[in-house]
């Protein structure tokens, strides 16, 4: 939420507001697409919740154990965007 809601970071708002700002919209950092429905490998979400993404800082910021690759947490984001990316 300090990212989110910090100074230099969008607020992501209610969830509706946060799901148009995630599912097929560009990376301000790398023009990559942040949730590509059906396919969490060409998201750039799941890139920046593993180890090392290609541009910026791993999210949560200063808490990299977080989504540890094999977490439960990680897996249900990436099913869930396997499934369809739905908002609900």
């Amino acid at each position: 939420s300090s990212c989110h809601g910090g100074s230099t970071s969008p607020q992501m708002g209610s969830q509706s507001q946060a799901y148009s700002k995630l599912v097929g919209v560009f990376s301000s950092c790398n023009s990559k697409v942040l949730v590509v429905a059906n396919n969490s490998s060409s998201s750039y979400l799941i890139e920046k919740i593993s180890t090392n993404p290609s541009c910026g800082s791993r999210m949560p910021n200063g808490n990299g154990s977080y989504f540890d690759t094999n977490s439960s947490q990680l897996e249900s984001i990436r099913n869930w965007i396997n499934a369809g990316a739905l908002n609900n």
